[in-house]
């Protein structure tokens, strides 16, 4: 569905805002915003694939 994708996008967005306060000092998060940055890219760039395989799942089911 959309949501993997649209919370991959968030996460890319609150990882690297993360990631610039903590490198300004004013937070100690720097392991969770690279974590966040890191599976957000993953969700962004993997969900197409995964959007491939199940249409072409249900495609192979439907005898298309």
């Amino acid at each position: 569905s959309g949501l993997g994708f649209i919370l991959g996008i968030l996460g890319i967005c609150f990882g690297s805002i993360g990631l610039y306060y903590s490198s300004q000092g004013k937070a100690t998060n720097k392991g969770m915003s690279i974590a966040g940055l890191v599976l957000g890219i993953f969700a962004v760039a993997f969900w197409p694939v995964g959007l491939m395989i199940a249409t072409a799942s249900v495609a192979g089911v439907s005898g298309r």
